[in-house]
């Protein structure tokens, strides 16, 4: 049974479970209604919301499967916010202490990657190996607040990132734009809720795709359209025609990807295409790239909207299906965050599969054209950029309460005198906890 731990960012998460069974069950509390205020996410208020939530969580997942049931426990290693991966990788390693069993770093970012395979592995997990091998390879599309990438998954599931945005994800460009139409936090859900009373017709915004011989995406120039429309407006105006706007902006940002993923589809022989990411929860998104994958002959796979955002469940999933070397990090407690880690694992931003002719294609896609409606974003936030080990200590929140003679007790049960180096007083306070 895999235990895993996601707090990369504002939401923490625990998840349980088995390669050869599926879910025990994913349990996340959402810091959304908190960051409210702040019209983002906070890192210091985030990291206390971790340590505030992580023991109910997983007071919840013991009640399903004991304590001493765990085989492993995996925690998302990077990207994402260095004082909340530290959180989670202080509670991960004292919980592997606690239970005698491994830790292991996990990629956030490749388990999103992942994640729009968790539904075949549900329908028939001794087979998941099996129909797994016959989706690949894989054309990905993942699109998140933080992140906007393509990338392909090959036969030895080896992923290589094959386009990258330039500039802000999807994710951020829409957030932008929300807050430019006074539409306040979170902004991608406001922008698609007003879109379906709009037009995506209704104005013209720059289709931002970089050059068009390459995959990188590009949304350059789009919140500056927007921002000089509004400007030539009156207030009255503007909020009498929010509706179009939001619609017709979101109908840029999105064709902008649905586009980059046809001309990646182009260059090489695959046999799938997958959405993942918190926007991966656009219907419009999803419609469109399902119809992309049905005018190129494949089968579409997306994310389950449980899967999309910052979760557990494609965490513990990455750790059963990542193969790749160093995939999934199993330093142990040498473990560190690493709040800038990459979607591959420093390979070439292209495919290595045998380019083919693209004839046959061309002529299937031609004519196809992508419709948009609406938006949604996930909250995910940039990594910070510095590192933070694991080791640091944070302020303990009223929920873990913890004494001197608790954590001797702690130490002194689990023979922990002897790798003291790597003990941290986080995870003395968590294991005091566990003990009561």
């Amino acid at each position: 049974m895999i235990l895993a731990l996601e707090s990369s960012c504002d939401e923490t998460a625990v998840a349980l479970f088995e390669p050869t069974r599926g879910f025990a069950g994913e349990w996340t509390h959402s810091q959304i209604a908190l960051h409210e205020t702040y019209g983002g996410v906070v890192p210091d208020l985030a990291s206390r919301e971790h340590l505030q939530y992580f023991g109910p969580l997983l007071r919840r997942a013991f009640a399903v499967v004991p304590l001493k049931n765990i085989d492993c426990v995996a925690v998302t290693q990077g990207p994402g916010l260095a004082v909340c991966l530290a959180m989670g990788l202080a509670v991960a390693k004292a919980l592997a202490l606690a239970c005698g069993v491994p830790v292991v770093g996990v990629n956030h970012l490749r388990a999103h990657a992942f994640s729009p395979f968790i539904a075949l592995h549900a329908a028939a997990p001794e087979k998941f190996d099996e129909y797994f091998s016959d989706l690949l390879p894989h054309l990905g599309l993942l699109v998140s607040g933080g992140n906007t990438a393509l990338f392909s998954i090959d036969k030895e599931r080896r992923i290589r990132l094959l386009a990258e945005t330039m500039d802000d994800a999807a994710g951020e460009i829409l957030d932008k734009g929300a807050k430019l139409l006074g539409l306040g936090y979170p902004g991608g859900p406001q922008i698609e809720k007003f879109a379906r009373e709009g037009s995506p017709t209704a104005f013209e915004f720059p289709r931002a795709v970089a050059q068009r011989a390459t995959l990188d995406f590009s949304f350059s120039g789009l919140k500056t359209s927007l921002r000089y429309k509004l400007e030539k407006m009156p207030v009255e105006e503007v909020v009498r025609r929010r509706a179009d706007f939001c619609a017709s902006y979101q109908a840029a940002v999105i064709e902008s990807l649905a586009r980059k993923a046809k001309l990646a589809f182009e260059q090489a022989d695959y046999r799938s295409i997958g959405l993942s990411g918190g926007v991966a929860n656009n219907k419009v998104l999803q419609a469109g790239m399902e119809s992309l994958a049905a005018w190129c002959g494949v089968p579409f796979s997306r994310a389950a909207p449980a899967q999309t955002g910052d979760n557990a469940g494609m965490v513990a999933f990455a750790v059963s299906a990542d193969r790749e070397a160093g995939g999934v990090n199993a330093g142990g407690f040498g473990l560190e965050i690493a709040p800038s880690l990459s979607l591959d694992l420093g390979w070439a931003h292209v495919s290595d599969f045998a380019a083919v002719s693209t004839d046959s294609y061309r002529r299937r896609n031609r004519g196809w054209r992508f419709d948009a409606v609406s938006v949604r974003r996930e909250l995910c936030c940039q990594a910070t950029g510095w590192r933070l080990v694991s080791g640091m200590s944070v302020p303990c929140g009223q929920n873990w309460s913890f004494t001197a003679s608790l954590a001797t007790e702690a130490s002194n049960r689990l023979g922990l005198a002897l790798v003291s180096k790597i003990i941290t007083i986080n995870q003395l306070r968590f294991i005091s906890w566990l003990l009561r």
